[in-house]
């Protein structure tokens, strides 16, 4: 009667072998966890959901015995069926208080963590289904009902494949990489080349142009696929061909060319040369055809051509090699001399092989083709003198030495003007091309070639007139000498003479030239700080004084005399005077006073003139003016002349220095003259004449600046009225 009892309990479900264990626990023994019974199993509960790209499933435990649990997950393509083995697992959930999460035994639901499922692995649109199932030590408990969905998305791009060749081309033997790189499509990418391989790249060697093709798969996990093929050309390029490489001639003479020509080759051409058979090897600008001149040779050299093309290694040509003939040294010995001296070239060159022609480059434009000339340069200077000779095996060899020409001295030298028994002066002017030095002087004053001076500068005293050769020969340090002649006229001088006038101050003086001697030139210092070079001309000194004048006479060959005289020019009075105010109203007296001075002499005589018609030729006195107009002013001048005891005078002039007003006259008309108190008003007319301001008294304590006015008397009686002009 247990059975069905425990048939009715939570713990009714255990293995016959654990019937006994099963009882004891329903009795409420101790039974060991070792023993424990972990089924039968209970149901799972479950939920999901697609997030994304993600599957989410959330699986719930019912099973209530005290044991760990784990949710078995069974994810599988539609079109495939379960095998039973599971894809992807929950977390371990244990029950009860054996060391479990929880401390109780039951049915309730316990969860187990959600289990995230990336289905980037398919396909947008493919049909997915999925079951699950709790395990634990007993096995496995009962399926969930199986789930099926839809993988979300959008549709992928079409499958589409780009297949390169690296290098596209390649020479006889070589190798290239194909790549494939596919995009698009679903799932994972296989590829298959036609020669074999499955990867994204592949090695090929082609002995030909070869196209190649690869064909890529795309296949998803439920295992429906797309694929492309596409296909790449190796090209396999001719090897370039060195071809044959020759010179001509073999053997030049030095500084000659040779051409190189190379024959049968196929590519481009560069044409190399190298001091040793080995190299090393340098390129040949522009050597790039298959002639070429090579020049000039100055050595053994060897040359050989490297033949290329865009693709493949280059291939190098046969090595050949010119030779350079024999050629002596070449040189000559010529010293170094002065300017306009010969010089004496000798040929110094070796003879075998024979020299057969001289060609001479003198450096300034001469040549000769003598073996040994002789040539004068007429400048100083350094002269690159080239020296060529074609031998007997006709090379021609050349050389070039500085010659060096001694700068000549350039004598000169000027003479002071030379007059009889006058010292002419000599200076010299010799000049010579640094760095040399002028060092030595020799001069012959009277022509008989024996040097009379040997100082740079020197004089000579000419006792008559004529005409002397004067010779200057100078030597440079460097040894180099010149002379120079120059014709010396010897003159006679004129003879300085003049006559001038005495005049007072203020005039001018009046200078003649009375020289003998026929001058050309006169030179006059007039000892005030003016000069003139006039023959005869007058000239006005600013004060009085005596002059030591200075005529300096040259005749037409440039000798001078001088000659001083005093000039006296007396002094002039000076004309001053005092007085009082000379301006009023008629009649204006004036006191004249004469205060004139006569320095280095005395006044003589006195002289006025008022240019009214009077004068005088008193020193001291009194003079009235008078103005009877009466509107005008009048105006006087006043002259003043004194003359001193040598004749000599001053005038003082002053314009308008007197001046007399007119008198104004005042007059006026009183209309009417009589009236009574009902006309009491006057009229007054001002006639007054020469007047400017006015002044009226009316005789009632009334007074008026106008010119004309009215008026009225407040009484009756007589006025007398008043006007002041």
């Amino acid at each position: 009667m247990l059975l069905p009892f425990l048939s009715h309990s939570p713990f009714r479900a255990f293995r016959w072998k654990d019937a006994t264990v099963g009882l004891l626990v329903a009795l409420g023994f101790l039974v060991p966890s070792s023993t424990e019974a972990c089924s039968p199993w209970q149901p799972m509960t479950y939920t999901w959901q697609v997030v994304g790209n993600n599957l989410e499933i959330n699986l719930n435990t019912h099973t209530g015995w005290q044991c760990c649990y784990t949710g078995r997950i069974e994810l599988r393509c539609a079109s495939q069926s379960f095998t039973g083995t599971a894809t992807h697992s929950t977390n371990q959930v244990c029950k009860g208080n054996g060391g479990g999460n929880f401390s109780t035994w039951t049915t309730n639901p316990i969860p187990f963590q959600t289990v995230v499922i990336d289905l980037s692995a398919y396909c947008p649109g493919e049909e997915l289904k999925w079951r699950a199932r709790e395990s634990g030590p007993d096995g496995f408990g009962p399926y969930t009902p199986t789930v099926t969905f839809t993988v979300p998305g959008v549709n992928v791009n079409p499958l589409s494949l780009n297949v390169t060749g690296s290098p596209q081309s390649v020479c006889p033997g070589g190798c290239a990489t194909l790549s494939a790189s596919a995009s698009g499509g679903c799932g994972t990418i296989s590829y298959s080349w036609s020669q074999g391989g499955t990867g994204a790249t592949a090695t090929v060697c082609p002995t030909q142009t070869t196209t190649y093709t690869v064909t890529a798969t795309a296949t998803s996990q439920c295992g429906a696929f797309e694929s492309v093929t596409s296909a790449v050309t190796v090209n396999v390029d001719l090897a370039p061909t060195a071809g044959v490489a020759s010179l001509s001639p073999p053997q030049v003479c030095l500084g000659e060319s040779t051409t190189l020509t190379l024959t049968g080759m196929d590519g481009s051409i560069q044409w190399q040369s190298a001091d040793a058979a080995t190299g090393p090897w340098t390129d040949l600008p522009g050597a790039t055809s298959p002639t070429y001149v090579f020049g000039s040779v100055t050595g053994v050299t060897y040359f050989q051509a490297v033949v290329s093309n865009a693709f493949c290694p280059p291939t190098t040509s046969n090595v050949i090699s010119v030779d350079i003939e024999p050629v002596p040294p070449v040189d000559f010995l010529a010293p170094n001399t002065c300017a306009n001296v010969p010089v004496t070239f000798t040929d110094q060159s070796g003879t075998s092989p024979a020299p057969e022609e001289w060609s001479w480059d003198f450096g300034d434009g001469g040549n000769s083709t003598l073996q040994s000339p002789v040539h004068t340069y007429t400048a100083p200077g350094t002269y690159p003198t080239t020296l060529t000779i074609t031998f007997e095996n006709g090379c021609v060899g050349s050389v070039t030495e500085d010659v060096t020409i001694l700068p000549v001295p350039v004598p000169d030298f000027t003479a002071s003007l030379a007059c009889a028994n006058v010292a002419t002066e000599f200076t010299d002017l010799s000049t010579v091309a640094p760095p040399a030095n002028v060092v030595g002087w020799g001069w012959d004053l009277n022509g008989d070639g024996v040097p009379d001076l040997t100082t740079q500068n020197g004089s000579n005293v000419f006792g008559t007139g004529g005409t002397y050769p004067v010779t200057l020969t100078v030597v440079s340090d460097q040894g180099c000498s010149a002379s120079i002649t120059q014709q010396v006229p010897v003159t006679i001088a004129p003879t300085a003479s003049f006559f001038s006038t005495t005049v007072c101050n203020g005039f001018n003086t009046a200078f003649t030239d009375q020289s003998l001697g026929n001058p050309v030139l006169w030179d006059w210092d007039l000892a005030d700080g003016n000069s003139a070079n006039a023959a005869q001309f007058a000239h006005l000194y600013a004060s009085a004084g005596v002059y030591n004048v200075s005529l300096t006479v040259t005749n037409a060959q440039g000798c001078p005399d001088k000659v001083t005289q005093e000039v006296v020019v007396w002094p002039t009075p000076i004309a001053t005077f005092t007085s009082n105010d000379p301006a009023g109203c008629s009649p204006v007296c004036i006191d004249f006073n004469s205060t004139s001075s006569a320095p280095g002499s005395t006044i003589a005589q006195t002289f006025w003139n008022f240019g009214n018609g009077t004068s005088s030729t008193e020193t001291t006195f009194q003079r009235c003016f008078f103005n009877d107009h009466p509107t005008d002013d009048f105006a006087y001048d006043v002259r003043l002349v004194v003359v001193n005891d040598l004749g000599c005078r001053d005038t003082l002039t002053l314009a308008n220095y007197i001046e007399v007003y007119h008198n104004p006259q005042a007059f006026f008309s009183v209309t009417p003259t009589v009236t009574n108190m009902y006309y009491p008003n006057f009229v007054m007319l001002n006639q007054s004449v020469g007047a400017s301001e006015y002044l009226w008294d009316l005789a009632d304590g009334s007074t008026s600046m106008e010119v004309n006015l009215l008026h009225t008397y407040a009484d009756t009686g007589t006025y007398a009225i008043n006007l002041t002009a």
